[in-house]
Parts: C-alpha cells; sequence; structure tokens
C-alpha cells in the first residue's frame, strides 16, 4: 500500500486479523524488544505515546511488564476501534503520523514514545523523528523497531 489514503484503507481491511496475521503466523516479537529497551529507560508510570498503536498489540506487552499509561496514535479508524475494547489505552486518536500534523495538546507531554512495525516502506518517515519530538518532555524516549 501506498500514500496516505493507501496505507488506511490496507489497514482498515486487514484489522479484523491483524493480531492474529502477526503473532500466530508471522510470530511477531517486535514489541518484546520495545518493552526490554523501555523497561531500562521509563517509569512504569511514565506517559508512553504509542505511534502506530494499531490493535494495541504493543501496550499489551509493555501492560504485561508493568506500564499503565498509554494514549494510542493510528491511521486507521478501523484498528483503533479494535483496540477500544482491550482498555489499555487513556486515549485514542486517529492520525496518519508525519503526514498530518501532530495535536497541540500532545506536545512536551511524553515520558516515551514506542512503535514497532512502523518503520516500513511508505510507513513512518523522516519527518517522524520531528513529530515525535515535539510531544516528548524533555529527556524523553523514542524507543522503536526496524527491519531491514
Amino acid at each position: 500500500p501506498t500514500g496516505e489514503k493507501g496505507l488506511e484503507n490496507h489497514y482498515d481491511k486487514v484489522a479484523e486479523n491483524y493480531d492474529f496475521i502477526l503473532q500466530d503466523i508471522c510470530g511477531y516479537n517486535d514489541p518484546d524488544h520495545v518493552t526490554i529497551n523501555a523497561k531500562k529507560y521509563v517509569k512504569l508510570d511514565g506517559n508512553i505515546c504509542d505511534l502506530g498503536c494499531g490493535t494495541g498489540i504493543l501496550a499489551e506487552t509493555l501492560k504485561k511488564e508493568g506500564f499503565t499509561n498509554f494514549w494510542g496514535l493510528d491511521g486507521s479508524q478501523n484498528m483503533l476501534d479494535l483496540a477500544q475494547p482491550k482498555k489499555l489505552y487513556q486515549e485514542t486518536r486517529k492520525l496518519l503520523i508525519a503526514i498530518e500534523p501532530m495535536f497541540p495538546d500532545y506536545e512536551n507531554r511524553f515520558d516515551a514514545c514506542v512503535a514497532t512495525g512502523c518503520f516500513l516502506d511508505g510507513h513512518f518517515g523522516y519527518k517522524t523523528f520531528e513529530e515525535v519530538s515535539k510531544i516528548l518532555v524533555v529527556g524523553g524516549y523514542f524507543i522503536f523497531s526496524m527491519r531491514d
């Protein structure tokens, strides 16, 4: 999928089967790697923004390790709708990261931003770092996975 509408449409279509595809078929372990690093640098009660949160797979992994305060951003409303019943997030909002401007009320709000499976062709780009720097507190961390 390419372009903002292409990505949004793709994830809206696969949302219902997303967790099964990633976890059961692909053996997706990126959330484990991000969580290991979050435990090194982020307080368990720190405010964490889950970028490209999808259905909440990363927040579920972080929660199992004791983290408690999550906000979720994703470009697919269907993914956010599937995350809602899991009751992981203080709030979720639809946003195409680094394509649409970040929400002003998120500025200087988060101790950490986390992301998995987002630095792929046609997904997050270099502007993501600029947007993340706006919402992290001074000394905050951006912890993400990246694939070859």
